[in-house]
């Protein structure tokens, strides 16, 4: 169940945001009347704002985290050759290979 929810967080986050901009619409529009609820809707317009930006930003911060630890990981097996060539330490390569045969 965790998971599910870490997995979704960007998008529960951006569904929060979006949803703080309905809540805003029904302030202004029971903001004139006697007995309305408009406090209540921009109260909850301004949590959900809130709590939707901090799960959009937890979610981009671990995505971030994520990509450079697989560019850490890429820098141990991809290394550049003398010429500026990327090789990679574990492909086999033949040095008398002609090009000509992969064009079309």
């Amino acid at each position: 169940m965790w998971k599910l929810l870490k997995q979704s967080r960007f998008y529960i986050g951006i569904t929060l945001i979006i949803q703080t901009f309905s809540l805003l619409i029904l302030f202004f529009t029971q903001k004139g009347k006697r007995k309305s609820l408009s406090n209540t809707f921009a109260a909850l317009s301004l949590f959900c704002l809130g709590v939707g930006s901090l799960l959009v930003v937890k979610s981009a911060n671990e995505e971030k985290e994520r990509i450079s630890v697989l560019d850490t990981l890429c820098g141990e097996y991809i290394y550049v050759d003398k010429n500026g060539d990327f090789k990679n330490s574990d492909v086999p390569v033949e040095e008398n290979v002609n090009e000509s045969e992969f064009e079309r």
